[in-house]
Formats: structure tokens, C-alpha cells, sequence
């Protein structure tokens, strides 16, 4: 708008107009008029060749009296929520019991277990650890006591066996004591067992162990590699399909057997089944000492169609030589 002078009113100054010569802006609570035409994006403040001051923002009037409280408003909607404080101090840390020690549990710290009449407290998470050989692993609570005074000599006693008589099938065996309480004389009845069904003819190979032979398996093992497979070297630092070995037929391991060339750890090798995604430690676990080697008798039925492989803990960070063997019948 200009005025009856020609001058140009522009208002408030915007760095996005182009003004012309003499046109006014306000900026900055004073007034200016520019002295050029085309006079786009200089600042009057800082541009006098451009701009020339025509009134000057006043210095600031005394502070008025306060005015009278107005009615108090309506709530505000809730702001956001504030940045959250810093964290209290920790609590003291307690313990958990979790009775006798089990091969197959899941440990973690400050769990407390009893074992070989001791009790020992979990410095670190664990499975199949045995606290007796794991001081890295578990500390002593409790040592079990000393051994008290001997008693006296108790009477010698004999077990013989009498006779064994074959039972009809599908009875019950039985013993019977026929001599004393120190002077045992058993008598065996056993049943003899029903007829078998016709077999079929067997295949070759493995000796009818559903592919898993008694034969040793070469790993290398570090806690890089939890996953080994039954009946080949391949192995995995996460549960995959590449180290599960298929048992179509079932069968029945009774054996694990395990050497290890770990020159600083107790490593233990658990026998686990189940289906992928699905596996499952079983009671079938043999912990090596270094440089050593273990046997561990067991009864597990693997189920017809499941699937069976390792899983090893405890082995250091170096990758070392391990041999395994399944016997499952």
C-alpha cells in the first residue's frame, strides 16, 4: 500500500520480497525506507546503503502497575512425558536354592545346589557343570563334614543262589530267601519270554542303528560352536538343521563316549533329541576333563522319526580337536 506520498508500506521486512526505492519496512521494532530499487534480501539493520533509518525503536517504558487476576482457565491438554531420572542404587543381590545339582538343568547366577554333600553358590550361568570340577563356575558354601568315629564291626553275611526255575510267559519273576538274614540263599524264578513275531530282512550297513554307528566323530570345538552333529564334523555356533541327524526307525542310546585334546577346560557333551526347533537335552551328558576322555552309560529312547545332535559347554575360546561316539541301538 503507499501512501499519499508514494511511498510503499510495506510492513514487517521479509528477506523474501524484492522492495523498491522508497519503499518502508518495519525491522527490529524501528522503521526504514530504502534507498534503491531492487533492494532484495538485505537486512535494513545491517545494509545503511540500502536502508536509511526513518524512526528509531523507542527505549523501553516504565513497567506498568500488575493487573488484577483474571479467572483461572481451562486445564491445558498433558504435555509429554519427561525424560526418565537416573536409576537407584542396586539392591543387594540374593541367592536362589535349587536342591541337588542336575546334569541337565539350567543354572544362573546366585543359585545355590548341593552336591557330594557340599554346597556350592553359581559365580556364572552354566549347564551340566559339575560343581566339584568347576571352580570357575561354582564356589563352596558349605564343605560336608568329616567322617565320624568307625562303628563297631558288624557280622559277616553271605548271598548264595539256590535254584532258578524257568517261569511260564507273562508270569512275574520272583526271589525267594529260603536261607537267614546273614545266610541269604536266593531262589530265582524267571519267566521265559513270549514268542517274537517273524523279523524281516534287515539292511546293510550301521548295524541297525537307524544311522548313527558307535564310531567316533571328529568336531572342532570352541564356545563359538555349541551345535555338533552325531554322525558327521559339521558344526554351528546357533541351533540349525545342518547339524540334526534323523533317527526314522527310533532307537535306544546307551552309550556316550567322548576325548577331548582341551587343555584347560572341563567340557561337557550333552546328547539332546527332540524335532527342529523342538530339541531337548536328555540325562545323557559326559563331562571330560582336559587332555582326557569319558564314558557314560545311559538308557534314552530316541523316538521313531525324531532327531538327535550335540550340544558342548564349557570349551575354551581356542577351537580344539574332540572325538564323539553315540551308541544307540
Amino acid at each position: 500500500m503507499r501512501d499519499r506520498r508514494g511511498w510503499f508500506i510495506g510492513g514487517s521486512y521479509s528477506s523474501g520480497i524484492n522492495y523498491g526505492l522508497n519503499d518502508a519496512v518495519s525491522y527490529l521494532g524501528s522503521s526504514y525506507i530504502s534507498l534503491v530499487a531492487s533492494n532484495f534480501g538485505n537486512a535494513p539493520n545491517v545494509s545503511p546503503s540500502m536502508w536509511s533509518l526513518l524512526a528509531a525503536q523507542g527505549a523501553a517504558g516504565a513497567t506498568g502497575a500488575t493487573g488484577a487476576t483474571g479467572a483461572q482457565g481451562t486445564a491445558g491438554v498433558q504435555g509429554p512425558q519427561g525424560v526418565a531420572g537416573p536409576a537407584g542404587p542396586a539392591g543387594a543381590v540374593g541367592v536362589t536354592f535349587r536342591g541337588p545339582w542336575g546334569v541337565a538343568a539350567t543354572y544362573r547366577a546366585n543359585d545355590v545346589v548341593s552336591f557330594g554333600g557340599a554346597t556350592y553358590l553359581a559365580a556364572t550361568g552354566s549347564v551340566g557343570a559339575e560343581p566339584d570340577l568347576s571352580p570357575a563356575v561354582w564356589g563352596v558354601l558349605a564343605q560336608d563334614g568329616s567322617a565320624g568315629a568307625t562303628g563297631p564291626a558288624g557280622a559277616a553275611a553271605t548271598v548264595s543262589v539256590g535254584t532258578v526255575t524257568t517261569g511260564a510267559a507273562g508270569t512275574q519273576a520272583s526271589v525267594t530267601n529260603v536261607g537267614s538274614a546273614n545266610a541269604a540263599v536266593l531262589n530265582f524264578t524267571i519267566p521265559q519270554g513270549a514268542a517274537g513275531a517273524n523279523g524281516t530282512g534287515g539292511s546293510g550297513g550301521g548295524g541297525g542303528t537307524s544311522g548313527i554307528p558307535f564310531a567316533s566323530i571328529y568336531h572342532s570345538v570352541s564356545f563359538n560352536l555349541l551345535f555338533h552333529s552325531v554322525n558327521s564334523s559339521t558344526d554351528a555356533s546357533t541351533e540349525t538343521d545342518a547339524v540334526l541327524t534323523w533317527v526314522p526307525a527310533g532307537c535306544t542310546a546307551t552309550q556316550l563316549s567322548v576325548f577331548s585334546r582341551e587343555t584347560t577346560n572341563t567340557v561337557n557333551v550333552i546328547l539332546r533329541q527332540g524335532t527342529p526347533g523342538s530339541m531337548a537335552n536328555t540325562s545323557l551328558v559326559c563331562s571330560v576333563a582336559p587332555g582326557g576322555s569319558c564314558t557314560q552309560e545311559g538308557n534314552v529312547t530316541v523316538a521313531a522319526g525324531n532327531f538327535v545332535d550335540f550340544t558342548v559347554t564349557g570349551a575354551s575360546g581356542t577351537a580344539t580337536g574332540m572325538w564323539m561316539a553315540l551308541a544307540c541301538n
